[in-house]
């Protein structure tokens, strides 16, 4: 079963229309002898966006309800948290966003000439009392590099925002850019890691909290990727555990908790002081590194686009339905359920 769109869940009669539907699905869900037969295990939820379930987050995190199904999820935590706190990635996947189009993948991202340094478009909250702790540490990141150079461009953005950078113009940007800053937002996932990645932006991970990475198993991050851990504030978030609002402590320890480096990222991860460190450090990369980085991005981006590839197939679709293969392998259908 899967979510609606986050296009969707803006749009108020198609949202109440969209919830009524869920909620006749769901009973009938669960009433099916198959589904009782297996509490669940045998069924697969799909979350297109993290925000979009709360009103049925009892009846799908219910023992009765899909807590033992497959989850294909933008980030940890996103569905029962707190009841599968313990499985980590068993059961789950972690999926792109289906935020990408007007790509164009026939072009090979290494050799390419990208005249942007360093480019970041990203919402960084208004209301000093309610901006969640990621858009605090987007906010750091423009306030520290903004203007350092005329070759990166970093700014604060987001789609509601009068002056919002038009969608399409947002992607040429990104096609035109050497390296993209990641950085988690009101949660640990977004839409911009498809979009650079895809675009063959190199990804620069900042944290901790650290974005989220999907298909870790399939996805060669540490071959694509930069990945940062700011020293200076150990964790970021602990600057705004004072400012109150959305980010009390509780607050503070959740967005901790579902934000690890979901890849197998920590042996290329460096340690810098600062995000002038940081900056430094890119700038001082070797031209090979950069190459590296590129041809693999050639190699692996295509895992993330949910459309059909150059090769005629779609590699995300290959290797999410390995996982869940995989997982199914591992049920056997003559355990009774607890």
């Amino acid at each position: 079963m899967a979510f609606m769109s986050a296009a969707d869940y803006g749009r108020p009669e198609q949202a109440k229309v969209f919830r009524s539907s869920i909620d006749r699905l769901l009973t009938t869900l669960f009433a099916m002898p198959r589904f009782k037969r297996h509490g669940g295990r045998d069924f697969a939820v799909a979350l297109s966006h993290p925000a979009l379930v709360s009103a049925w987050m009892q009846q799908l995190c219910s023992d009765t309800g899909l807590l033992h199904g497959y989850f294909m999820l933008p980030e940890l935590g996103a569905i029962c948290g707190q009841r599968r706190s313990g499985q980590g990635l068993h059961g789950t996947e972690l999926m792109p966003y289906t935020a990408v189009a007007n790509v164009v993948l026939s072009t090979p991202v290494a050799g390419t000439v990208r005249p942007i340094f360093l480019y970041m478009g990203a919402g960084c909250g208004h209301d000093p009392f309610y901006t969640s702790a990621g858009k605090r540490l987007r906010k750091a990141v423009v306030d520290e590099l903004s203007g350092v150079a005329p070759d990166v461009q970093v700014s604060c953005a987001c789609a509601p925002c009068p002056d919002k950078v038009p969608h399409a113009e947002m992607q040429q940007q990104l096609r035109q850019s050497l390296f993209c800053p990641m950085v988690a937002g009101d949660t640990p996932s977004s839409a911009r890691l498809t979009e650079a990645v895809v675009a063959g932006c190199i990804p620069v991970f900042f944290g901790p909290p650290w974005h989220t990475m999907p298909l870790p198993d399939a996805i060669d991050w540490a071959s694509i990727g930069v990945y940062i851990n700011i020293t200076s504030l150990t964790p970021w978030l602990a600057a705004n555990s004072t400012v109150g609002g959305q980010q009390s402590e509780a607050a503070i320890s959740w967005f901790l908790a579902v934000s690890p480096q979901t890849a197998d990222v920590a042996h290329v991860t460096v340690n810098l002081p600062s995000l002038q460190a940081a900056y430094a450090y890119l700038r001082a990369m070797p031209g090979a590194r950069i190459e590296r980085l590129q041809a693999a991005l050639d190699s692996e981006r295509l895992k993330l686009f949910y459309g059909t590839g150059p090769g005629g197939y779609s590699q995300l679709a290959d290797a999410a339905l390995a996982n869940m293969l995989r997982f199914g392998a591992s049920l056997s259908p003559t355990t009774p359920q607890p």
